[in-house]
């Protein structure tokens, strides 16, 4: 609820207590990656994408939603090298 009206700060927090309650929680890894991803912090965006496609399987939809977030996070990051 919290990210569907653009509170990225308490969405963070929300899905950080998520996180370390089940560390293997595809979801709340996407969202956090997005979150960060939204707010510049592409590494910590990367990282949880990757957690997440490597903790999944086949075509779950947080697994296909992290590897779209990971290519845009890619293009973020090469596009801050150049500049």
């Amino acid at each position: 609820v919290y990210l569907a009206i653009g509170d990225l700060q308490e969405s963070l927090e929300l899905f950080q207590k998520a996180l370390a309650l089940d560390p293997r929680d595809l979801s709340a890894l996407a969202y956090r990656g997005e979150i960060r991803l939204v707010k510049g912090q592409v590494e910590p965006a990367v990282k949880d994408f990757n957690r997440a496609i490597g903790l999944g399987h086949g075509r779950d939809p947080f697994v296909e939603r992290a590897k779209k977030l990971l290519q845009i996070a890619r293009g973020t990051a090469k596009k801050g090298k150049k500049r």
